[in-house]
């Protein structure tokens, strides 16, 4: 998933294992709280080939006011994305590049596997030279 910046600029904002359920859970937030109609600044990239199935964001809210099971499904994947979320977030907060470094491979493991460095340092807030140089220490 990657964020737009104002000036276009692209920010890694997660990397998603496959099979994954993408919602951008910051619209969702916002629908709730009568922001409809205000664009999402969240886009994806595709690494690799795949099914992609989407939906329009009215049909998707629908969905969840009529379907109590797909309902229950977002709320759990809400929760756990929020959990997720503020753990990162505390990650950023608290310690430097190494530490940011180390939480997502924790949370990945198989990333430097499958994932272009650049994503990886975008994700992380940092350079791919940086990265590279933290990458050398270990």
């Amino acid at each position: 998933m990657v964020i737009y910046k104002d000036n276009g600029e692209e920010v890694t904002g997660n990397i998603v294992k496959e099979e994954a359920f993408i919602v951008d859970v910051f619209r969702l937030g916002k629908a709730s709280n009568n922001h409809e109609g205000i664009p999402s600044n969240l886009g994806i990239i595709c690494m690799e080939d795949l099914t992609l199935f989407t939906t329009s964001f009215d049909i998707f809210t629908r969905i969840l006011e009529r379907n109590l099971v797909m309902n229950i499904v977002v709320r759990k994947f809400m929760s756990k994305r929020l959990f997720d979320l503020t753990q990162r977030q505390i990650s950023f907060l608290t310690g430097g590049a190494k530490e940011r470094y180390t939480f997502i491979l924790e949370q990945n493991p198989n990333l430097l596997k499958n994932w272009p460095l650049r994503f990886i340092a975008s994700m992380i807030g940092i350079t791919p030279t940086q990265l590279s140089r933290i990458r050398s220490e270990k």
